[in-house]
């Protein structure tokens, strides 16, 4: 049984995976493969699995974006155990090609359909029957469909699901059994949980695994009520109709000065479901703030959230973090000044995304600060409620509110 009792434990198995890993990775022409084509307009598997490569156009906002369109909604895992009167997380070191340091731990199961249909003809998926079959000992905790980055994918979602064994199963290949204690004395070290990680332990009520789930009360002025809209105006287009994109040996290349483009490379790998591939990544210039402020005021903690617009969103409207701005985007934060209590650097999904890097800021600002008409501040029972209901927060919130964990969670973390 592999089990981390530290953070140098973890560390040291990041390193053994990476090193064992064997990984390499080159750029290759788009015509020098045949795995991804080019139909329908958008550069997707031969199989019709995995994700596309589409254009959007909102032809009412003169807006268009180049976009990841991912029907089949992906599936996130998260297996625990009780075990030396401690809560235990299987947990696994993922090695990606697009990921700042190469392997970053992940839940017990980030998969996708395609993946675990084995569309590639690979290995299976490790686990994923003790989420989707009976399994005698295992409890089914909670689950939840949660939204994926709104500038960045079209309408696509994630099913965030928690398990809870009665005793420990095997490691296999890459796994490791972690404490939650340990793996929250991680949680801010840069480029070490992945975004899939990090949203799982954000959304969870960890203090339900001492006591029965609870739900705050809702005030006249809480949540402010989301927007709504009853279609989305904007569509996906073929590649070809966008004006600030082209399709050229080397991918899908921008033209100006637009921040965002994909390529495509050729991957191996001993580690993953087969050990060879080819994929493409997205590539986006720059690096993102992702900012939560904090006050406390009258006695209580509280979080300040904006609600925004994004146009992959089903209805646009979503709950984000007091600030972001996306790698790329030619926009200045409306920062407040305050003290910086958490700073980290994330690179975000290294399955879609090369080195896309955002840096996250937990910053604790005067009480008496304006919000804005898009703000709202809310407690701890209230930042629950909304973390644990499905499609209304979006990512980059469910990842910073695993930077609170003791926070959000004063039962399970106080007792140890």
């Amino acid at each position: 049984m592999r089990i981390a009792q530290s953070a140098e434990d973890l560390e040291t198995y990041v390193d053994y995976v990476r090193a064992e890993s064997l990984f390499q990775m080159q750029s290759i022409s788009l015509y020098d493969q045949d795995d991804w084509l080019v139909r329908n307009g958008s550069l997707s598997h031969h199989t019709g699995g995995f994700f596309s490569l589409c254009g959007y156009r909102d032809a009412d906002r003169g807006f268009e974006a180049l976009v990841l369109f991912q029907p089949q909604g992906a599936f996130n895992g998260m297996a625990m155990c009780r075990h030396d009167e401690r809560i235990h997380l299987l947990l696994q070191a993922r090695v990606e090609p697009g990921n700042s340091r190469l392997v970053q731990y992940g839940p017990t199961v980030q998969s996708t359909p395609a993946n675990y249909l084995r569309l590639h003809g690979g290995k299976k998926t490790a686990y994923l029957e003790y989420f989707f079959e009976y399994r005698p000992g295992v409890k089914v905790l909670e689950n939840s469909t949660q939204l994926d980055l709104g500038k960045r994918y079209y309408q696509k979602t994630k099913l965030l699901s928690y398990i809870e064994m009665d005793q420990m199963v095997e490691c296999e290949e890459n796994t490791i059994w972690v404490p939650l204690d340990v793996a929250q004395e991680v949680v801010g070290y840069d480029n070490f949980f992945n975004t899939d990680l990090r949203s799982m332990l954000g959304v969870f009520d960890w203090d339900s695994l001492i006591r029965e789930p609870s739900s705050s009360e809702r005030s006249e002025s809480f949540p402010m009520p989301l927007k709504r809209e009853p279609r989305a105006s904007g569509v996906l287009v073929p590649l070809t109709q966008l004006d600030k994109w082209k399709l050229t040996d080397r991918g899908i290349e921008s033209i100006g000065d637009v921040p965002t483009s994909a390529g495509l490379y050729r991957v191996s790998c001993t580690s993953r479901e087969v050990s060879e591939w080819v994929q493409p990544l997205f590539l986006c210039e720059g690096m993102g703030l992702i900012v939560l402020y904090q006050r406390f005021k009258d006695g209580e903690r509280q979080y300040l959230l904006r609600r925004g617009k994004e146009f992959g969103v089903p209805g646009n409207d979503v709950f984000l973090p007091s600030e972001v701005v996306y790698p790329g985007e030619d926009c200045e934060p409306s920062l407040v000044n305050g003290e910086v209590i958490v700073d980290l650097v994330q690179s975000e999904e290294g399955g879609r995304f090369l080195e896309n890097e955002n840096r996250y800021q937990l910053i604790e600002i005067d009480e008496d600060s304006d919000p804005g008409d898009e703000c709202v501040w809310v407690d701890v029972g209230e930042f629950k409620t909304l973390l644990a209901t499905s499609n209304m927060v979006s990512i980059q919130l469910r990842c910073i509110a695993s930077l609170l964990l003791p926070e959000l969670n004063p039962l399970v973390f106080e007792a140890g």
